[in-house]
């Protein structure tokens, strides 16, 4: 473990914090317009799948029926390939539709954290050994002496996917297989991995090559892999020949759902609206979190300020962090609200006034416990 220390003092603290002002705006630039993009499209996708829902019809993949040409269907059964799926390098072959190799190294990893003190600024690294499938680079750790890890890695990652597959009389092909990514683990046997030659064995269905696997030394390597299987399959799309491709709706989406189940046209469009709704959410909650790292940054050199002040300075600092926290929650509420005003404009209207109600209230509030106690303060001095 290494420790560094760095005390800046009061002013290139606040300096530091001033820095960060600019960034604070550059997000409260940013989140607005991810905001903005999110609920367009969020409104776009579901009007796209109502539309979808509305006009798809199920077909049997038994027979391909020319009359469904150019039309938006659904269809079921079990995809199969001719194809093998084969990894050269290591012998390791598969019936499937994707096969997927991983590679990791038992290598040093470093770890960073800084933390603040008044005006010190103490970083500490700390060093582990384990498993990683991207290279640790030990020049650029802070201690490297006794941290050395080998300057490559040995294997890469790498994928496979099969060109053609079927769906009952239907054909599939590169865009619906790569929509498939139900992965399951591909055990190897101490046979497969005794091919790879030298000190390859497995263990846990993996290929591991080192002296020991009980106990990894820096520099092993673990060789995984999973395959998508042929099996059962559902998908929606637009019947081209004896084919599919992704439909065009009129709302501005594209429709290609594919499931590795088998299931009804309703269920697919369902769990696609839940997809869709779920999205929404962690774009709507990933812009209110950059909106509030933009005034935290913007009320930095505040908050510096405040911490050198006696006795009231956790108060005023409380009270930037409230207003920091209103302020984050009302433009995140007004951001969203004026996109639905041009996706759909009652409901943005509707939103923007409760928007604003809230706001009118909040502030009576607090006008009314300024109030409450400027009353109390001049009944307790006249008592006196």
């Amino acid at each position: 473990m290494v420790t560094e220390v760095v005390n800046k003092g009061f002013f290139g603290t606040l300096m530091d914090s001033l820095k960060r002002v600019l960034g604070g705006f550059g997000l409260l630039l940013l989140a607005p317009m991810l905001l903005f993009w999110n609920e367009c499209r969020s409104v776009q996708t579901a009007k796209s799948l109502d539309e979808g829902a509305g006009m798809v019809i199920s077909v049997d993949s038994a027979a391909v029926d020319a009359g469904n040409e150019g039309k938006l269907v659904h269809t079921s059964g079990e995809a199969d390939t001719t194809e093998s799926l084969s990894d050269d390098q290591f012998q390791i072959k598969a019936k499937g539709f994707r096969m997927e190799r991983t590679v990791e190294m038992y290598q040093w990893i470093e770890s960073k954290k800084t933390r603040k003190e008044n005006d010190k600024e103490i970083t500490t690294w700390t060093y582990d050994k384990g498993w990683s499938s991207e290279l640790k680079d030990h020049t650029d750790f802070k201690e490297p002496q006794g941290h050395i890890n080998p300057t490559s890695m040995p294997y890469a990652a790498k994928a496979y996917q099969v060109t053609r597959g079927t769906l009952g009389a239907y054909e599939l092909d590169n865009d619906e297989i790569s929509s498939l990514n139900n992965f399951e683990p591909l055990s190897v046997t101490a046979e497969q991995a005794a091919l790879s030659g030298g000190a390859a064995k497995s263990h846990n269905g993996q290929i591991y090559i080192g002296a020991d696997p009980a106990k990894s030394t820096v520099g092993d390597v673990r060789v995984g892999f999973k395959v998508v299987p042929v099996g059962p399959m559902s998908i929606v799309a637009k019947q081209v020949g004896g084919g599919f491709s992704a439909y065009q709706t009129k709302a501005g989406d594209t429709l290609l759902m594919v499931s590795p189940t088998i299931k009804s046209s309703e269920a697919m469009f369902e769990a696609a609206k839940k997809t869709n709704l779920g999205m929404t959410w962690g774009l709507r909650f990933l812009g209110f979190v950059l909106i509030s790292a933009g005034f935290g940054a913007i009320f930095g050199p505040l908050r510096v300020i405040a911490d050198r002040v006696p006795i009231i300075g956790d108060v005023i600092e409380g009270g930037i962090g409230l207003i920091s926290l209103m302020l984050s929650v009302v433009l995140t509420f007004f951001i969203i609200a004026a996109a639905w005003i041009v996706a759909r404009p009652l409901l943005g209207m509707l939103l923007m006034l409760v928007g604003i109600g809230g706001i009118v209230g909040i502030v009576m509030l607090v006008l009314k416990a300024k109030r409450a106690k400027a009353g109390a303060a001049h009944a307790e001095a006249v008592a006196s």
